[in-house]
């Protein structure tokens, strides 16, 4: 896996990364597409310094889809989180998200349902702003010490997407 150089605000990411564009569509042979969650830089404004970034997720056809997610975000000391917002795929299952600050550098993200048992499709599940505090670059990692979905058969097969750091 290569890695790419973006050279507007100097991003860079892995071979999961992706780069702002519109990733929501899908060829259609999806059966070669395996399961896979990522980040996606959405925007880097180097005035603000503050990047954004959102987390997609990407279903293999005929696979179970999720319909509940927890999942673990460490990032560097250099940044906070300063918003954050429901994506496409969580408000398309009519989920709610809650994002929790565990610690300095690490969030804890939930997407869930009381009130239905919706399978998650394609698309983005979450996206953060962050600030910069100090420092010339921030990495961001997704923790795999256990499984993000449930019921379990969702997480079969499921391809994490590479840490990423995004430079100043």
């Amino acid at each position: 896996m290569k890695n790419s150089l973006i050279a507007a605000g100097m991003i860079i990411c892995a071979l999961s990364c992706n780069t702002g564009e519109d990733n929501t569509k899908l060829s259609d042979d999806r059966n070669e597409t395996p399961t896979t969650i990522f980040f996606n830089i959405t925007r880097m404004d180097g005035k603000e310094n503050r990047p954004s970034l959102s987390i997609e997720y990407r279903k293999k056809q005929n696979q179970p889809g999720p319909r509940v997610v927890e999942l673990y975000v460490k990032y560097s000391a250099e940044i906070e989180l300063v918003s954050y917002a429901t994506g496409t795929a969580t408000a398309d299952g009519k989920k709610e998200l809650i994002v929790q600050k565990v610690e300095v550098g690490l969030l804890r993200i939930i997407i869930y349902s009381s009130n239905n048992t919706n399978q998650l499709n394609s698309g983005s599940l979450v996206s953060l702003v962050f600030n910069k505090i100090s420092g010339g670059s921030a990495r961001f990692e997704m923790l795999v010490d256990k499984p993000i979905f449930a019921p379990p058969e969702a997480n079969n097969g499921l391809i994490i997407g590479d840490p990423i750091t995004v430079r100043f």
